[in-house]
């Protein structure tokens, strides 16, 4: 998923993919403390003292195919930082979404 899409790009696949991402306990509290950040080592993620490396592997991985976070290899370290703009045309589109169905009612 490509962290620029446009409002009218953004899709019911992209609302489906931040959905699952975001549903999760886990990916939505370590999406907010990247958040938090203008860019994080895994390693720092407070996440980390509860679940596995490979866990948080997995967290980060679903994240950024969801558009959310982007990531970036600074020498032995990989940072990870929040694509604020995709959580942004998440919310438009679920706003959308509310207005068809209160013009619905």
């Amino acid at each position: 998923m490509e962290g620029g899409t446009t409002e009218n790009e953004f899709l019911e696949a992209d609302a489906v993919l931040i959905a699952k991402a975001l549903g999760d306990p886990i990916r939505l509290r370590t999406y907010s403390e990247i958040a938090q950040h203008q860019e994080i080592c895994a390693g720092e993620l407070r996440v980390c003292e509860i679940v596995t490396p490979a866990t948080v592997s997995h967290h980060l991985q679903t994240l950024s195919r969801a558009g959310l976070v982007s990531s970036h290899r600074k020498g032995q370290h990989i940072l990870y930082r929040a694509i604020p703009g995709r959580l942004a045309a998440y919310r438009r589109y679920l706003t959308r979404l509310d207005k068809r169905s209160a013009n619905r009612a």
